[in-house]
């Protein structure tokens, strides 16, 4: 049975969101773990390309484009955690309210923030883009 794009939406929204909760708590820290969520991520973004058609059409877009996020989250953050970690030797961290992270005993800078903030946001952005560049919706 092929989601609705309504469906499809909602279903990429909530697996990237997940995976946004993940990196925030800290649990992206392992080479192991991301390279098994980008393939299974890479999965869902080709069902979602394959799945893409009328039926998942919604007025502003497709729905299936959505089913892209986590792995453009996934992505992006594993190649900006790889950055980080060859600049500074260390993981990055990220403390919501704060400039400093008491459970790791230092201060962030802009490129922990970056790490964590910018793949969220490309998760969101790229596929709303994806249609209108790749497909031409």
């Amino acid at each position: 049975m092929t989601p609705t794009g309504t469906q499809a939406l909602i279903i990429g929204l909530i697996l990237t969101g997940t995976l946004v909760t993940c990196g925030f708590m800290k649990l992206l820290r392992s080479n192991k773990i991301l390279t098994v969520l980008t393939l299974v991520a890479l999965l869902i973004g080709i069902y979602g390309l394959l799945i893409r058609g009328e039926e998942t059409e919604m007025p502003n877009g497709n729905g299936a484009d959505f089913l892209a996020a986590p792995f453009v989250y996934v992505v992006s953050y594993a190649l900006l955690r790889m950055l980080y970690k060859r600049v500074y030797k260390m993981e990055p961290t990220y403390e919501r309210y704060s400039w400093y992270d008491a459970k790791e005993g230092r201060n962030q800078n802009w490129l922990d923030v970056t790490v964590y903030i910018l793949p969220m946001l490309l998760s969101f952005v790229v596929p709303l883009m994806m249609g209108k560049l790749m497909f031409h919706s």
